[in-house]
């Protein structure tokens, strides 16, 4: 067998040894050291040396009969050889005892080393060829090496034969592996087979009536009052909310400038009531057009005894001689109302008076948009309403999936449009304002659970003197294709609903789950089947198991299922 030599440099560190080692292409790996390796002085790097060659499953021979290094291989157990020729064996007490060998013969440096070892052309240098080193016997898997150290002749020549082999487990670790999955796989395949895979699935098909349904039915809106037994069922209300809206411009204006003040000076004339005169807080004076607000009650005293009969028989004032003042404000903004003192021209509702005024003051202008009630009128000819047609089927799209609406209580409501901003606000800058109207739409619905009940038991009562037969279906379904319970004419007449409560029911023998688990468990195949046709009005048995080499059904409930379809 092959084997690879490295001839140890006195330079050399452990390290390059240790590479070497790992590198080697060959099982063997010869170390040849110098005749001073102080690298080799080391316990530590014996150790590492036996420790790497264990790694990389390497059998590493040192080729030296020095007695300070066969002590340290003895050690790390590393095999000893004194030359290339030599069979290798682990130092004993009798090697490191023979001193018979000269330091200069035990030792071979590189150059000798090299001088016995055969080139590729087959010469032969210093007695020893390359083939030597196969004397370190390697039969494919084992590698011989002699723990006892050297014996006699005919002791060597006893156990020629006899050698110390050690077996390659790794060889045979993957067998062992794949051979203990497939045991587990194996007890796994007999657990699933035998406990976890029997299942069974039984199909029985029966044949059904269908039976028409119509009965009179009441409503209430009082929960308090409902009766199903009775028939009579809670309405819930189901209600929609659209906008209508449309944009409109606004143009109408207001002065949101200050109003002008001012002080009126009151005086009674001529002949009048002797009594005192109020003139009430909000009494308007008008000048010019301009109108303004008395912003407080004036009391003007009545005719003394004196001015009685300086006038006579007639009540009478002498002029100016019983006067008063009062604050007004313009009824408006704007400057138009800022006036001069006037002595006359204003006049008011009553009588007797003689009025003028200080200057009027403080009024400003200040226009801005607002919404007027044109505007508003004229946007609701463009308001388009929404339709009840689409209202209707938007609701009953919408309608929860847990009530039968019913058509015929539908109902629609609008409310008047509100106008935003307000009419007579203000309309901001980049507002556009809307016309908004909002339609109401409304329907009544009732519980399907509850309308399904009635319908079942007022049918089992219809079939009560029919033996073996039961409703498979009332016709109440939330699916819209399978649905064929209604509720029509719908009325209210003072306070109490009632309406037509119409379906299709299909109704047959009398087969349930669990009369079909009951002939099925633990049963073969063909007897499940021959016992459910029997049953009249059944009309076809399908048994399906998980595995193919089953033939009857597990006596298990939870590995059986159970599907009964109505034909």
């Amino acid at each position: 067998m092959n084997k690879d030599v490295i001839y140890i440099e006195p330079e050399d560190d452990i390290t390059n040894i240790l590479t070497g080692i790992k590198n080697s292409k060959t099982k063997i790996v010869a170390l040849v050291p110098p005749k001073k390796a102080n690298v080799l002085k080391s316990a530590v790097n014996f150790k590492l040396i036996a420790k790497t060659a264990q790694d990389t499953e390497k059998v590493v021979v040192l080729i030296s009969s020095d007695s300070a290094l066969l002590k340290l291989a003895a050690i790390a157990r590393v095999p000893v050889a004194k030359n290339l020729q030599t069979k290798p064996e682990i130092p004993t007490n009798e090697m490191l005892d023979d001193d018979s060998s000269s330091e200069e013969d035990d030792v071979i440096d590189g150059e000798e080393a090299a001088a016995i070892v055969k080139d590729e052309s087959g010469a032969v240098e210093a007695g020893a060829t390359a083939a030597a080193i196969e004397s370190i016997d390697l039969d494919d898997d084992t590698i011989e090496i002699d723990e006892k150290g050297p014996k006699d002749s005919k002791s060597k020549k006893a156990k020629k034969n006899k050698k110390s082999k050690v077996p390659n487990f790794d060889k045979y670790r993957k067998f062992i592996i794949l051979g203990a999955i497939g045991v587990v796989l194996l007890i796994g395949f007999v657990v699933w087979a035998l406990v976890i895979a029997p299942r069974a699935h039984i199909a029985v098909s029966v044949r059904t009536t269908a039976r028409q349904f119509s009965e009179t039915v009441s409503f209430t809106t009082d929960e308090s009052r409902e009766d199903v037994t009775d028939g009579v069922f809670l309405l819930e209300t189901q209600k929609l909310t659209k906008e209508s809206v449309v944009e409109f411009e606004a143009t109408g204006q207001l002065d949101k400038g200050t109003k002008a003040t001012g002080t009126l000076t009151i005086s009674r004339t001529g002949t009048a009531s002797p009594s005192a005169l109020t003139i009430p807080k909000g009494t308007k004076f008008t000048i010019n057009q301009n109108v303004y607000v008395a912003d407080a009650a004036l009391t003007l005293a009545g005719a003394t005894t004196a001015d009685v009969e300086l006038c006579g028989f007639a009540a009478c004032f002498r002029a100016g001689a019983i006067k008063g003042t009062v604050k007004v404000t313009a009824e408006a903004a704007g400057t138009k109302y800022n006036i001069e003192a006037a002595t006359s021209g204003w006049t008011t509702g009553v009588s007797g008076l003689a009025i003028s005024s200080s200057a009027m003051t403080g009024g400003t202008t200040n226009i801005v948009k607002v919404v007027s009630d044109a505007d508003v009128r004229k946007a609701r000819e463009n308001l388009d309403s929404v339709s009840a047609a689409d209202g209707r089927s938007e609701l009953t799209e919408e309608f929860p999936s847990g009530l039968i609406p019913i058509s015929s209580s539908f109902k629609t409501s609008s409310s008047d449009p509100v106008s935003t901003p307000a009419v007579g606000a203000e309309v901001d800058e980049g507002v556009i304002p809307k016309l908004i109207a909002e339609t109401t739409f409304s329907m009544f619905g009732v519980d399907r659970v509850r309308i399904s009940e009635y319908i079942e038991a007022r049918t089992m009562e219809a079939i009560s003197g029919e033996a073996d037969q039961q409703v498979y279906s009332t016709g109440v379904s939330e699916n819209g294709d399978e649905n064929k319970a209604f509720i029509e004419s719908f009325r209210e007449s003072n306070g109490t609903y009632t309406a037509k409560l119409k379906t299709t029911t299909k109704v047959g023998p009398q087969v349930t789950d669990e009369m079909v688990l009951e002939k099925s468990l633990g049963r073969k195949i063909g007897e499940i089947q021959s016992m459910l046709k029997s049953i009249k009005g059944v009309g076809s048995v399908r048994v399906d198991t998980a595995v193919f080499w089953m033939s009857s059904v597990p006596n298990d409930v939870n590995k059986v299922t159970v599907e009964i379809t109505v034909e």
